[in-house]
């Protein structure tokens, strides 16, 4: 299979959806797997599921492929634990506190890291969280592909060096320019 039919077929058959109390203990291991066992960005753990104090206070979203998930995110709303980000960045501009969410667990399976599927899933998702601003912590190199896409972005904070890959917070705003999720245009 030549990469550009398999890019298509990805692109073609994946599917948004929020998680249900049913799918989440697949998505909580999904996560596990990209973070821990792919990136080695979280401590190995007995039960093999990335959980944390914020998953209780979020919404869960994944990207599926005929029933298998091939990428996922979670978007905390503002409670008393606050927001997961501020307690890891320096953020140097306001923000609407009350009205303004987080994305983070956002992750995609390898095979399917391409525009498509990246702008799928956070264009669901800002879809979804209806009259909110996100902020998300990434690289710099994917903030260039969302504004590309027509995202709309303002820098929050430095850049971190002492994590890997280097990221920083940027605000993603609800406006953004009307684009067709499946043809970019």
């Amino acid at each position: 299979v030549s990469q550009s039919r398999y890019t298509t077929k990805i692109t073609m058959s994946v599917q948004f959806s929020s998680v249900s109390k049913l799918d989440m203990p697949r998505y909580l291991e999904y996560r596990y797997r990209v973070f821990h066992d792919e990136l080695s960005r979280i401590e190995k753990n007995t039960d093999g599921l990335d959980t944390d104090t914020f998953d209780t206070v979020s919404h869960h979203y994944m990207l599926t492929d005929d029933g298998l998930i091939v990428g996922c995110a979670r978007v905390i709303h503002p409670t008393h634990l606050g927001l997961s980000v501020e307690s890891r960045y320096n953020i140097f501009n306001e923000f609407d506190r009350p009205s303004t969410v987080e994305i983070s667990r956002f992750a995609v399976s390898k095979p399917y890291r391409n525009k498509n599927t990246m702008r799928m899933l956070i264009s669901g998702i800002l879809s979804h969280e209806k009259g909110n601003d996100a902020l998300i912590a990434i690289e710099p190199t994917f903030a260039r592909l969302l504004k590309q896409e027509g995202f709309t972005l303002r820098v929050m904070s430095d850049i971190r060096d002492d994590i890997r890959p280097k990221r920083r917070v940027y605000l993603i705003s609800r406006e953004r320019k009307t684009k067709n999720i499946v043809t970019g245009k």
